[in-house]
């Protein structure tokens, strides 16, 4: 039987994938009364990220739905997680229950590990209604009239380098090239 997975923005389906084969459906959802934050103790000094009940926030993310074989195969890439049941509110506004992981063994001013590296702009507070994959490391989130309301880019110290470095290299040749002429 199919088990509900709510997994924080964090997990990208490339990521999923390289550790189960499989999923049948995939939907974005909120979970409420969960702060997202980067405090789980990690064995090499840094901290992953995490959930922390809270009633001030509300955390955004993927509920992906997988066999109970999966999920059991997620508990061992997960170490030091606890597998919890929680409410989410799907992308339709209908309320469902899903397991996700969460860990008591944190720690707090510790910067987190590299594999964590994603930046989220936000553009509008519109809710989203669906995201969109651009590229491979790249997510438009649109609301329900499809306008973009944020973008979410993984591996994104890689990609600003890139850009920034495309972008000078290209004002220098064109600079170069206005001095010979």
């Amino acid at each position: 039987m199919p088990a509900r997975t709510f997994c924080r923005e964090i997990i990208n389906t490339e990521i999923l994938l390289s550790r189960i084969n499989f999923f049948h459906t995939s939907e974005k959802a909120i979970l409420k009364n969960y702060k997202f934050l980067y405090n789980k103790k990690s064995i090499d000094g840094t901290t992953k990220a995490n959930l922390k009940k809270d009633s001030q926030f509300e955390t955004h993310g993927v509920c992906y739905e997988i066999d109970t074989e999966d999920l059991n195969i997620l508990k061992n890439f997960e170490k030091g997680y606890d597998v919890v049941n929680v409410e989410i509110i799907t992308h339709k506004n209908v309320t469902a229950y899903a397991k996700t992981f969460i860990s008591n063994s944190t720690i707090e001013g510790i910067l987190p590990s590299e594999d964590s590296d994603v930046l989220h702009l936000v553009i509008s507070d519109d809710s989203e209604a669906e995201s969109v994959e651009v590229s491979p490391n790249i997510t438009a989130e649109l609301n329900s009239n499809r306008e973009l309301i944020g973008i979410e880019i993984f591996e994104a110290s890689t990609f600003i380098r890139d850009s920034i470095f495309e972008s000078v290299q290209a004002r220098v040749l064109h600079l170069a090239g206005a001095r010979v002429g």
